[in-house]
């Protein structure tokens, strides 16, 4: 089995079939039993789940970075069945919610250069 090729069971492809359709549906695909599948990752030095945790986490990450992305959409993009499997999952490998986890990750306000007014802090239009 070659890194990295098609045969390769941790490619980009695999994570969201993984994801999204589980271990069965990608031994399918590969022509592997899922024993094989897992035999596999295990000669990468990792499993399915971790695989999977590990994947999940970093989109979670990228996927509340992106301003506007609600909990509900991240939830079924990262293959959850619902918004509270989401919520345990987030808790359990970052520590907190997935709200507090947006704030963390959202930037922090525009800096203000040395010599700056106060007013120069608001956002334009929010000028009383």
């Amino acid at each position: 089995m070659q890194i990295g090729g098609p045969q390769h069971p941790a490619t980009d492809d695999s994570a969201e079939i993984l994801l999204l359709d589980g271990a069965k549906a990608l031994a399918h695909r590969r022509g592997v039993s899922l024993r094989t599948l897992r035999r596999q990752f295990s000669s990468l030095g990792t499993t399915l789940s971790d695989f999977i945790s590990a994947r999940r986490a970093a989109l979670t990450m990228n996927l509340l970075q992106r301003p506007g992305t609600r909990m509900r959409d991240a939830a079924r993009a990262l293959g959850f069945s619902g918004d509270v499997s989401f919520v345990h999952f987030v808790k359990r490998e970052f520590g907190k919610t997935p709200g507090a986890l947006r704030d963390e990750l959202s930037p922090g306000p525009p800096l203000v250069p040395p010599g700056a007014s106060e007013d120069d802090r608001a956002p334009r239009g929010s000028r009383t």
